[in-house]
């Protein structure tokens, strides 16, 4: 698959705003990952419930999000009349969100690893 890919521009040289980061990542998800517009669109929803979780706290770019703000973050999602299988995927986004920014060193370290999302039941 073409396409460009986050890696082509190199490491950040600065830090990124959230809103960006999130834009980068879905045209990840878009253009590498070959995810369906549906599934990116869901993606942004949760990824934006997050930003707005994580403007409120006093974060506003990438590299000022902590592990205290995901945890943070895990409990109010945890606390939330979400659905278990939606709490759950809330989540997973915010997991594979900060491992993308990682692993294309847009953080050095990955505040997401505090994350333990909860397991849907069968």
């Amino acid at each position: 698959m073409t396409g460009p890919t986050p890696a082509a521009s190199g490491p950040a040289t600065r830090p990124l705003p959230l809103e960006e980061a999130r834009d980068r990542y879905l045209e990840y998800l878009l253009s590498v990952k070959a995810v369906s517009r549906g599934r990116a669109t869901v993606c942004k929803i949760h990824i934006n419930r997050l930003i707005e979780f994580l403007r409120a706290q006093g974060a506003g770019r990438i590299r000022e999000v902590t592990r205290d703000h995901l945890e943070a973050y895990q409990a109010a999602v945890a606390a939330s009349a979400l659905s278990p299988a939606t709490r759950e995927d809330v989540l997973r986004v915010a997991i594979l969100w900060f491992g993308f920014l990682s692993d294309y060193k847009h953080l050095e370290a990955n505040p997401a690893l505090a994350i333990d999302p909860p397991r849907r039941g069968r």
